[in-house]
């Protein structure tokens, strides 16, 4: 009678939350749930679980069911994470407590227990609206009293995962205040929009206990795949496997994981074998990147195939990315003889006959193993006008393999996506390479996108937010990641699109065509680069302080946010600023920076602030320090990049005393960096890298001025004056060598003439040279005006040679340079470097190619005012 009464008001407040409530996303009665439920009511009441650190309810579950006992253990550890004590787990309705209403229950329930139906009512079942809606992971919560009991808490899940999600909703719901630990009691109906949903952990963690930590963490929001690396001890470059010491504990976290309702993925490419020398088991290989790759040498692929298969055997993986080789068409045009013999131009075929091995091999000892492949193109538009050819691959592929593996699109884009849906059997992997981890950040809103790649009827495609939990810290921009997986129109969602009147161009790729991708007109690098850390202003203010309250607390979370808002880009490394800065702000490179030197003191405000209220004993301290040192190191290598660019400005359109200024200002402001980090104790060897890559643009800019007139330019006929005469292409330019067409052409920075490097369809490449005489134990100024006309890459380099030529080595000579991206107007590039020891002869070389480009039309570049200065350090 009374399981019955408690099926009986599940079903009519569920069948209530399924038809009304509010909206996903809007917080209820300062409840932070992430993701947030799909249908929430509160009932204003506490159910109480602990009173003077004291246990006063209990937990019933079904006796041998492992799943009731996991979420058993689960609420019980969120209680004693509060100082209280455990409840008792009881398998019947009988509790340890005779208090004058009788004591809470926590009943854990499947939808398919609900078979009472109050009579008249609604023939509607809840428990089938949840399992319709969610699958097996759909869940709801009910909280009720019965005359003379205690209050009573019902968790029924659609299945188990459902079940395992409502405790993680559940364990949010619980709160401690004063003497008391109690859950808000809240009606709840949820299911998730995107059945599945990843998150990356990399690199590999090293230890079980450290990778149940980020197990836990993924389970308690809802994500159900995690991708790591296959090893750590090893390097993890695709193709090494874990060592007999980490599958022991992968092992261990692989079960671990399952019994949470997570596969963990574990990432390889498809290589066949290392690029050793002497490896005589290499026919039909190709080399890229030091490993060996082969289409059509079955032995080779199954003898790998079977070694993968040992790996997942014995530390029973579920998930594996195998990815291609990384470039464009995947080097398919280094093909080995052997594999154009068997498989001629059909990529397709060959592709397939890799895709089939793979899986057979690796199911054959590991039935049910989720296998996910990376092809390329992995990005394009399948139905864009220019990339039938790709559409004609992806159709016949799609059709050679099995139904039942995954394809990879890397994309955020609504009109490639359903390209791929409308082309692709296979269920759909959507990665999103997003602009924090790319660009080096801590935060970005691109996760509000999420419904861009959403398709209802799509019950096994996976979306992977590439933001790296753990040593990259990930963790904010998951947790937003987390509610539009599971809510993929929550407040603040949108879609990517295509800009529909942008001109088809032509991609970084051979002859794959594409778009602007765009979000409420704007383009989304710009969009990224300015807007993509505080709009949507939902996801940047509400949302992102729900986040940052679960991962900082209440009292540092208002000032995190201002610290996501505004954190710069480029944290990973000294020179990623620069070349991020140069890949998508090509052009605007001094407003972009100075937009980011603003937002990163009004980071390091906010983190002090922060770092103020957290108590000097919580983890959190630690994490705040991690921000606080990146951030001042961000700052060096911006603000000296800034320096120089407003040095170049000033030098174009003012005088010489103020590009001094410039100049001895940003110096002045690392200096002020350097001191305050010392100051608080940040400083250390990593950050002088820093401070030096923030020095050196200021000193690249300064040397360009001190240096001119004080000794010779090495270039002969630097200007292209020296013998101006009616041209012939083969005849040469006085002093250059060269191959390719160049000539002589008025369109020139200053004087007469610029040198013109012509690149044809039928180019493998082309390059215009001067050898020069350097010295040892020196360092090389160089600049030079260049424009050029279209898409093609174009690399500026000094080239040395040591002692006894025997080795050659090949550096780029300028800095920012935009090497695939038009230049449309003159533009002054500059840089410096040093001379090896061992050399005194250089040759500055600008070279340029189809490399990732189709040749299609006839393109070219000018250059002019060519300047090389080599000077001792003593003599600068």
């Amino acid at each position: 009678m009374k399981s019955s009464f408690v099926i009986a008001v599940v079903f009519v407040g569920l069948s209530l939350l399924l038809k009304a409530g509010p909206s996903p996303g809007q917080p209820i009665d300062g409840i932070e749930l992430l993701p947030s439920p799909k249908r929430i009511e509160t009932v204003g009441l506490k159910f109480l679980l602990n009173e003077n650190r004291k246990a006063v309810a209990t937990i019933i579950v079904a006796g041998g069911d492992t799943k009731h006992a996991l979420v058993a253990r689960e609420i019980n550890s969120r209680i004693e994470a509060l100082g209280g004590q455990a409840l008792p787990v009881c398998t019947e309705m009988r509790t340890a407590f005779a208090g004058p209403q009788g004591p809470n229950t926590i009943t854990l329930r499947y939808s398919n227990e609900i078979l009472a139906r109050p009579a008249g009512h609604d023939e509607t079942d809840a428990g089938g609206l949840l399992a319709a809606a969610g699958g097996e992971q759909g869940y709801a919560i009910y909280f009720g009293k019965r005359k003379g009991e205690g209050r009573r808490a019902v968790i029924t899940g659609a299945g188990w995962q459902g079940l395992l999600h409502g405790s993680n909703t559940f364990r949010l719901l619980i709160r401690r205040k004063g003497a008391e630990i109690f859950a808000t009691e809240a009606e709840i109906a949820d299911w998730p929009d995107f059945q599945n949903r990843g998150v990356p952990v990399w690199p590999l963690p090293g230890s079980f206990a450290e990778f149940k930590g980020f197990v836990d963490w993924a389970f308690h929001y809802k994500f159900n795949r995690i991708y790591t690396n296959a090893t750590r001890v090893n390097e993890a470059d695709g193709f090494n496997l874990p060592t007999r010491e980490e599958r022991a504990y992968l092992k261990r976290i692989n079960r671990y994981a399952k019994e949470r309702g997570i596969l963990i993925n574990y990432a390889l490419n498809w290589a066949v074998e290392k690029a050793a020398r002497g490896n005589v088991q290499n026919q039909g290989t190709v080399t890229f990147g030091g490993q060996q790759y082969t289409w059509g040498n079955d032995t080779l692929l199954r003898k790998r195939a079977m070694e993968i298969a040992r790996f997942v055997r014995e530390t029973e993986a579920g998930s594996l990315h195998l990815h291609c080789i990384d470039t464009y068409n995947e080097d398919w045009e280094n093909r080995s003889a052997e594999d154009r013999a068997r498989f001629k131009d059909d990529r397709a075929a060959a592709d397939a006959n890799v895709i089939n091995i793979f899986t057979g091999e690796i199911r054959r000892s590991n039935p049910g193993i989720e296998l996910q492949f990376v092809v390329y193109p992995y990005h394009a538009n399948l139905d864009l006008k220019g990339n039938e050819q790709h559409k004609a691959w992806m159709k016949k592929l799609t059709a050679s393999i099995p139904k039942d593996v995954y394809l990879v699109v890397v994309e955020l884009n609504r009109d490639q996506t359903e390209s791929w849906v409308r082309t692709v059997k296979q269920p759909l992997v959507h990665w999103v390479n997003g602009n924090a981890f790319q660009w080096g950040r801590y935060f970005s809103t691109l996760p509000a996108f999420t419904k861009s790649a959403y398709f209802e009827d799509r019950n096994q495609d996976i979306i992977v937010h590439m933001e790296p939990i753990g040593y990259f810290n990930g963790e904010i921009v998951q947790l937003v990641a987390a509610e539009y997986s599971w809510n993929v129109n929550a407040p603040g969602s949108g879609c990517i699109v295509e800009d529909a009147a942008d001109k088809n161009r032509a991609a970084k790729a051979g002859d794959l065509r594409y778009r602007q991708e765009t979000f409420t007109g704007k383009d989304i690098n710009t969009f990224g680069w300015y807007d993509g850390t505080t709009e949507p202003q939902y996801t940047a203010r509400a949302l992102l302080l729900r986040a940052c309250r679960l991962e900082f607390g209440d009292k540092a979370a208002p000032f995190m946010v201002e610290f996501f808002q505004n954190n710069p880009v480029g944290r990973r490394n000294p020179v990623l600023f620069g070349s991020v800065l140069r890949e998508v702000m090509a052009g605007k490179e001094l407003e972009a920076s100075r937009d980011q030197l603003q937002k990163a003191e009004k980071a390091l405000i906010a983190l002090k602030m922060a770092f103020s209220v957290v108590p000097p004993d919580s983890p959190t301290k630690k994490r705040l320090k991690s921000f606080l040192t990146n951030t001042y190191q961000q700052s060096l290598v911006i603000a000296g990049t800034l320096a120089a660019l407003d040095a170049k400005y000033v030098s174009a359109h003012g005088s010489s005393p103020a590009v001094s200024g410039a100049l001895r200002d940003g110096r002045s402001r690392l200096l002020e960096i350097r001191d305050e980090m010392k100051k608080a104790g940040l400083w250390s060897t990593e950050s002088s890298a820093w401070f030096e890559a923030g020095n050196r643009r200021i000193e690249i800019v300064e040397v360009g001025m001190t240096r001119k007139g004080l000794s010779r330019n090495l270039i002969v006929n630097a200007g292209f004056e020296s013998s101006p005469r009616s041209r012939v292409p083969s005849e040469p330019i006085q002093g250059w060598s060269s191959a390719g067409n160049i000539i002589l052409t008025q369109e020139s920075h200053r004087g007469r003439y610029a040198a013109r490097v012509v690149l044809k369809p039928s180019d493998q490449f082309v390059l215009l040279e001067q050898a020069i005489q350097t010295g040892r134990a020196t360092s090389c100024y160089v600049e030079f005006w260049l424009k050029k006309d279209g898409d093609f890459r174009v690399i500026p380099m000094m080239q040395y040679r040591n002692k006894n030529h025997s080795e050659r080595t090949e550096v780029e000579s300028v800095e920012f340079f935009p090497f695939d991206t038009a230049i449309r107007d003159y533009t002054l590039y500059d840089g410096t470097i040093r001379v090896p020891p061992d050399a005194d002869a250089a040759v500055f070389k600008i070279y340029a190619d189809w490399h990732g480009f189709m040749p299609t039309a006839e393109k070219h570049f000018d250059v002019d005012d060519v300047l090389v200065d080599c000077y001792s350090l003593d003599a600068r």
